[in-house]
């Protein structure tokens, strides 16, 4: 679902955070652009019963997301994984652990478009339940 996604993202492809996943409202939108996916993809059960509803009813805090899921060390990362950055600064997520500290990720607002990359910054992961029958 995630992949799809790469290169959209704010309108006319400039940083003014004014974009599908935030309702255009200009704020930063990591946190919306990760709502919006596990939405999309029938997943906010095992996301901790994230909102449903996308973009009029998301978290759009990173915070929020945090104080949801069960945060573990970057180390233990697995594809699905939420991973988070500083103090609740930025979030995405995970595609694969690459080990020593290197995640193969997807997130928005890392520029104006949704993007993969391999990030070293994480602080923590976050663990969905995907225990859920």
């Amino acid at each position: 679902m995630a992949t799809s996604l790469i290169g959209t993202g704010d309108r006319g492809g400039r940083d003014n955070n004014l974009n599908q996943y935030n309702q255009y409202n200009g704020e930063p939108w990591c946190a919306d652009f990760v709502s919006w996916v596990i939405d999309k993809a029938g997943a906010t059960q095992a996301y901790w019963n994230s909102p449903t509803g996308t973009p009029a009813h998301r978290w759009a805090g990173v915070w929020q997301w945090r104080a949801a899921g069960r945060s573990l060390p970057v180390s233990e990362a697995r594809p699905g994984d939420l991973a988070i950055y500083g103090d609740n600064a930025h979030i995405n997520i995970v595609v694969r652990n690459l080990g020593h500290g290197r995640l193969s990720t997807i997130g928005g607002n890392q520029g104006p478009l949704v993007e993969s990359g391999v990030r070293t910054t994480a602080t923590a992961v976050l663990r969905p339940n995907f225990n859920i029958s």
